[in-house]
């Protein structure tokens, strides 16, 4: 059987990032290949994953944080290194060439914002820039997370671009920024996340942990960022509701009346999101799983000073539901109008399973050519 070998930010301990990833592999499975994730290790990522992260000297408040946070962490690093033995994953690749992929026979570099220079360092390896056989490299659903490139950037990446046999991104802003630099005009794709469906990755989870692990009616609260208006917006949607309120490894700032989630695994968190009444988030993995799992869904966008916005606002408005965006002026009355104006998700899900085809008929073509 031929072998595929995925590259991805799947050492990063982030639950949409190894999810996504999770998504692809399962996919190309389903196809009717073997699939495995290549473990390279961008040196920029693994510092800011690292355990040396609470090794930092930035103030007493910080450090107090480091010294509760550590064992949590720790018990995360250990379910998220055991999910992905269980995906699927090669040894130790330091150095992605020729040699070191002859195994496969196509390569793809896959969602998450690979192509975003700020997250690699401009690492060309997740284009594949040693590999010289051309036809076996494909991106499925990179992301370059920015609307803009910096000049040394466009630089590097237009000759980088051009070898590479079929090209496919997740935000319409990637086609139009790949079309800016080379005369090809790439694929728009579904992220990984979302070529399984709701079935798909209940099947995964369930394996593992079949019933509930929150008790009851809650909303769950995910953030990439911490947000106080977020929080507030909560807290006041608990009262209207009397639903509980659960947080996912919640910033110690974010004080709430519920529970917090510290150590929970990708099939822990996949559990608490999918058991959930109301789904609040600022993430743009907490908005792709709320929708392929049909939640209520509450979106806050992120400041902008992280200038990644970008896929929030393609993944809203490409499903049309703006209405579930919040702001941080949000008044009760307004709040109300929101919990009574669900979702439409009979269209939701009609184009979500038309994107989920288009995109599964773009991956196995360019698995097959």
């Amino acid at each position: 059987m031929k072998k595929i070998g995925v590259l991805t930010f799947h050492r990063s301990l982030n639950y949409g990032a190894v999810l996504q990833a999770k998504g692809l592999v399962e996919s190309v499975k389903k196809i009717g290949f073997e699939a495995e994730l290549i473990d390279y290790r961008n040196e920029t990522l693994e510092k800011r994953d690292s355990f040396k992260r609470f090794y930092t000297y930035e103030g007493i408040v910080r450090n107090i944080f480091n010294l509760v946070e550590m064992p949590f962490w720790l018990i995360r690093r250990r379910k998220f290194d055991a999910f992905l033995i269980e995906a699927g994953v090669s040894g130790n690749i330091k150095h992605i060439n020729d040699q070191t992929t002859e195994s496969y026979t196509k390569l793809i570099v896959g969602s998450d914002q690979v192509w975003n220079p700020k997250v690699t360092g401009h690492d060309v390896s997740y284009f594949f820039s040693d590999v010289t056989d051309h036809s076996k490299k494909v991106s499925y659903a990179a992301s370059f997370g920015v609307n803009t490139l910096a000049e040394e950037s466009e630089n590097i990446y237009t000759s980088n671009l051009n070898k590479i046999e079929m090209l496919s991104v997740r935000e319409q802003s990637g086609v139009d920024l790949v079309q800016g630099m080379i005369d090809k005009k790439p694929t728009l794709v579904i992220d990984p996340s979302m070529l399984l469906n709701k079935e798909e990755w209940r099947e995964i989870y369930k394996k593992h942990c079949s019933d509930p692990i929150i008790d009851g009616k809650y909303i769950v609260i995910y953030q990439r960022a911490f947000s106080k208006s977020l929080i507030e917006f909560a807290k006041e949607l608990s009262v209207k509701t009397g639903y509980k309120l659960v947080t996912i490894t919640g910033n110690p700032r974010q004080i709430i009346k519920g529970k917090y989630v510290q150590s929970a695994g990708p099939i822990e968190w996949l559990n608490i999101v999918d058991n959930a009444e109301v789904v609040v988030t600022n993430s743009f993995h907490g908005v792709a799983f709320a929708l392929n799992f049909n939640k209520k869904l509450f979106v806050e966008y992120l400041n902008p000073k992280f200038g990644v916005n970008t896929r929030l606002e393609n993944i809203i408005k490409y499903f049309d539901v703006e209405k579930s965006l919040i702001n941080k002026s949000s008044t009760k009355v307004e709040i109300l109008d929101l919990l009574n104006d669900p979702i439409n998700y009979d269209k939701v899900n009609i184009k979500l399973e038309e994107y989920r085809n288009s995109s599964k008929y773009f991956l196995e073509s360019s698995l097959n050519k």
